[in-house]
């Protein structure tokens, strides 16, 4: 029986351009991850609206074929930010809600300095998870169903109907 090869981030790359393109892909995640942390609330959250929010997270998560539920909150936080990679997650939802057209469902958790400021993003993810109009939006490849009304209402006007054709239409309803 052969031995388990090694996790892709233990093996050696076989052209240093792979390990130069490596390099800047994990540079970018940690430059992601400080972004993430610089936008992040810094305030006292109790672990009930935390959980209350993860909650509402991980309603919307599966939408994006996220598989893995964020975690729990063990503990309340006092005085600082909330993790980057909760933070990207909100984030990810709010960009593809503006993306949607639903601004006005778009969570900021920046701007959040307390627990009811939580629970108010925690219900605009509760709505975005349940609005027929964003799961659709997220499902559709060619980047959602307004670039589909448009194309139909392009169909509509480049038809050009004749008089006698109105005519025969206004005749039928007499």
């Amino acid at each position: 029986m052969a031995a388990p090869m090694p996790p892709v981030s233990q093996q050696p790359a076989p052209f240093p351009e792979e390990e130069a393109l490596l390099a800047r892909a994990e540079d970018a995640d940690a430059a992601q991850a400080d972004a993430f942390t610089e936008m992040s609330p810094v305030g006292s959250f109790s672990v009930e609206s935390l959980n209350i929010l993860v909650d509402s997270l991980n309603d919307v998560l599966p939408i994006f074929d996220v598989p893995e539920p964020y975690p729990s909150f063990e503990e309340g936080i006092e005085e600082g930010p909330l993790p980057a990679e909760f933070i990207g997650a909100i984030e990810m939802i709010r960009a593809a809600a503006m993306d949607a057209g639903l601004e006005r469902l778009a969570p900021d958790v920046t701007a959040a300095a307390d627990d009811a400021a939580l629970e108010d993003v925690a219900i605009k993810l509760d709505t975005l998870a349940e609005n027929q109009t964003f799961r659709t939006f997220l499902k559709s490849p060619d980047g959602g169903p307004e670039e589909e009304v448009a194309a139909e209402e392009a169909a509509v006007a480049e038809e050009t109907v004749s008089d006698e054709e109105v005519d025969a239409l206004f005749a039928e309803r007499l």
